[in-house]
């Protein structure tokens, strides 16, 4: 390719992703959120030991404009047609959040991972801003990482594509396990902006839960916040309840009589999200990763069930040690010493 080509190239490939992360829609200063909150019902007994907490620790997620099906939380499902094809989508009117408990310890503490999953119908396709992430059946990934003592000393979180991971410190994590140059107030994560720390101990008597504030269309994380259990009620415009459910139920939906699951369970998508495609990434930046299904949706899973990497870094060197799944060793990569 001569210089003036490959320059030309270079040039179209900055201008087509400089604005992938700019925002299709941007949030006026008198538009109010939906506030998407757990349900306390049975269910949470599946979690045994863990039920309470489970419930007690599950992010309220805020939503806007919700009057577009594609931001709205939902649950996957699946179908058939008329000839008998599986479909597998987000549906967009019934909304869940799927949960996993993960325990570990190191030479500080004994920690334990809430893992938390929502969902989306799709990313929305766009040229004008270009969507980089377009792409259906997507999906973001929360994760408290609590002390021994139950207290939540690390929020994570990453686009089930294992895009953007932000991880943010609480007031109750020991400033020795910070990464050397924290900033005190903001942190810039892939264009967003958010909170440098976060305080779960407020001066109230209300008790502090997590709130998650999710960018229209985008799906990506825009801001967290520490909220009262009844004063993220004047935020929203209305609360939406919704049911946690167990996480590996995501490999047994109901189809026809049947089951069938939300991830391919063979050949080259192996553990990667049913009908999750991203075209624009796998066309412009699978060179980078070295990955042809770059940015497609996956299970938050033991990789040598899935034989797929949760990767969060695009150098393709650091596959293993950016796997999210390994909490505790991803996180180091990021600079914290848990």
């Amino acid at each position: 390719m001569k210089k003036s080509a490959l320059l030309a190239f270079v040039m179209l490939l900055a201008f087509l992703l400089a604005p992938g992360c700019a925002h299709l829609q941007r949030v006026g200063p008198d538009e109010r959120p939906v506030a998407y909150k757990a349900a306390k019902i049975p269910a949470k007994d599946a979690f045994g030991e863990y039920g309470d907490m489970v419930i007690e620790f599950c992010p309220v997620f805020f939503a806007y404009k919700t009057e577009q099906e594609h931001n709205r939380i939902g649950s996957p499902e699946a179908e058939k047609d008329e000839e008998g094809l599986e479909r597998v989508f987000v549906n967009p009117d019934k909304p869940a959040v799927y949960a996993m408990v993960r325990t570990f310890s190191t030479a500080r503490d004994n920690y334990t991972n809430l893992i938390y999953r929502v969902h989306w119908s799709e990313v929305v396709p766009s040229l004008i801003p270009f969507h980089l992430t377009s792409g259906k059946n997507v999906g973001l990934i929360v994760i408290i990482t609590l002390n021994k003592k139950n207290q939540p000393v690390l929020i994570s979180t990453a686009n089930t594509c294992g895009c953007y991971l932000s991880v943010t410190p609480t007031t109750f994590l020991d400033k020795e396990a910070f990464p050397g140059n924290w900033p005190k107030d903001r942190q810039i994560v892939f264009g967003e902006t958010l909170p440098a720390i976060l305080d779960f101990n407020p001066e109230t008597e209300e008790k502090s839960r997590l709130a998650v504030v999710m960018r229209p269309a985008l799906h990506r994380v825009m801001d967290l916040f520490a909220t009262g259990e009844k004063s993220f009620e004047k935020v929203a415009a209305r609360t939406i309840p919704m049911p946690v459910h167990l996480m590996e139920s995501l490999w047994e939906l109901p189809i026809n009589g049947s089951t069938t699951t939300f991830y391919e369970t063979q050949g080259k998508r192996k553990g990667f999200v049913k009908e999750s495609v991203k075209p624009w990434e796998s066309l412009l930046m699978s060179i980078i990763a070295w990955d042809f299904f770059v940015g497609s949706d996956k299970a938050y899973e033991d990789p040598a069930i899935t034989g797929n990497h949760f990767y969060t870094s695009l150098k393709f060197w650091l596959r293993e040690e950016s796997n999210l799944w390994y909490f505790e060793r991803a996180v180091k990569l990021k600079g914290w010493g848990l």
